[in-house]
């Protein structure tokens, strides 16, 4: 279901203020804060479902995307896919098509130390840059590691949430729609520890990877579908 105003329990927070003065200020966070520049290059996080079946879907990620580069992320089932000559949402539009059985995706659009205000400012300034006026929207966090963020992922997600919605809000002069299953766009948080990656997910991408594994399943009952 679509929601014209924010959780009842979202609250205002003064680092929207900030975020939003600064982010005219700040460059372009694609595909991460801290690359020099000339050396820009997709990021994509990739979570494997299947963990016996792990080393399949990096072999294949490797025949579908030949020139990436593909490395874990320093925790178990979790990798990034780096490749130039594409976008990050071009080259997990690619993943996603390709008909390999991943856990879930993110095109990585900013990267910041795992501190909950720079997170926000980061959030705020991707679901700026990518949401569209009439999409749904809503923002997931996935901590790993040692990240020393004290409040509950659940908290996190309603706070993070509601400064994204006053943001969209301004931007748009309209109520946002927000949409906690299946949204257009979900803005995302990867906890890597003491690293933050954010980016998007786009319901687009899970059904193109549903709808062609289901494909796979349909026409070989019983057997491998990755």
């Amino acid at each position: 279901m679509d929601h014209h105003h924010p959780h009842r329990h979202f609250h205002h927070h003064p680092v929207l203020a900030g975020s939003i003065a600064r982010r005219d200020k700040e460059r372009s966070v694609s595909p991460h804060e801290n690359q020099a520049p000339g050396s820009e290059r997709a990021r994509v996080l990739v979570t494997s479902r299947d963990f016996i079946r792990t080393r399949q879907m990096i072999r294949r990620l490797r025949r579908a995307l030949p020139h990436s580069d593909i490395h874990g992320a320093g925790f178990m089932g979790v990798f990034e896919v780096e490749a130039e000559g594409a976008s990050a949402q071009e080259t997990a539009e690619r993943i996603s098509r390709s008909g390999i059985e991943i856990g879930h995706l993110t095109a990585v659009l900013a990267e910041v130390p795992t501190k909950l205000d720079r997170i926000q400012e980061a959030a705020v300034r991707v679901a700026r840059e990518q949401v569209g006026e009439e999409e749904t929207f809503c923002f997931r966090i996935h901590k790993r590691g040692s990240h020393g963020l004290e409040l509950e992922s659940p908290r996190i997600e309603r706070e993070i949430g509601s400064a994204i919605w006053e943001a969209l809000e301004e931007r748009f002069s309209k109520e946002p729609r927000v949409r906690l299953t299946e949204p257009d766009v979900a803005v995302v948080a990867e906890v890597l520890g003491e690293t933050t990656l954010v980016g998007v997910s786009r319901r687009t991408w899970h059904a193109a990877d549903h709808d062609h594994n289901s494909m796979r399943t349909e026409s070989a009952p019983g057997g491998e579908c990755i």
